[in-house]
């Protein structure tokens, strides 16, 4: 269907730019309302998990909490390192005393035997 011209149409909106400002302005004023209402419950509900979590820690200091345990790793590390040493020495000492058992036994067989003075 095309336009014949007899029809009138609208010059002007049935709102003036004053009432649709006016409008836009209350929808924006109700906007940032709302948004701000939820900031402020976001913000305490923040707080509140911060609070929440820091009573989970000696008097809230997590950097504290964090020192502890790496101070843990490296005590821990430490002793890994001890008792390797341990073991180690352990089973050398163990071996130099059965080669010098052996060797006094081969002393002691050789002296039996005669073969020696």
């Amino acid at each position: 269907m095309t336009w014949d011209g007899k029809e009138e149409r609208r010059r002007t909106s049935p709102l003036t730019i004053r009432e649709v400002q006016e409008h836009m302005d209350s929808l924006l004023a109700s906007h940032i309302r709302n948004e701000e209402d939820a900031f402020r419950d976001m913000s305490a509900k923040i707080a509140e998990l911060t609070a929440t979590i820091k009573k989970g820690f000696p008097d809230g200091d997590l950097d504290a909490h964090r020192r502890y345990h790496e101070e843990m790793i490296e005590y821990m590390q430490e002793r890994r390192r001890f008792f390797a040493d341990f073991r180690s020495k352990s089973l050398q000492a163990v071996l130099w005393a059965g080669l010098g058992w052996l060797g006094a036994a081969a002393w002691q067989l050789l002296k039996a035997k005669g073969g020696a003075p």
